[in-house]
């Protein structure tokens, strides 16, 4: 996805619900936001490491604004 983006694994955030989506995003060495609702096979998706756990998706741009103004994947 990437590569199709044009962009690299560092600065693509990857937003996801479930454990697996966070290890995907590991894996391709992206950072990854989990939304707490949703498929988490069953699990709090809180208990996932993420960079950061969202109740809506409407938190995200402001979770992004703070962690670009913390220099986070720049």
């Amino acid at each position: 996805t990437c590569r199709a983006l044009g962009t690299p694994p560092a600065q693509t955030l990857m937003v996801g619900d479930s454990s697996n989506d966070a290890a995907a995003a590991r894996a391709a060495a992206c950072p990854v936001v989990l939304v707490t609702y949703g498929y988490n096979h069953g699990q709090p998706a809180r208990g996932v490491d993420a960079d950061g756990h969202l109740d809506t998706l409407a938190d995200l741009p402001a979770w992004v604004a703070a962690q670009a103004s913390a220099g986070f994947a720049q």
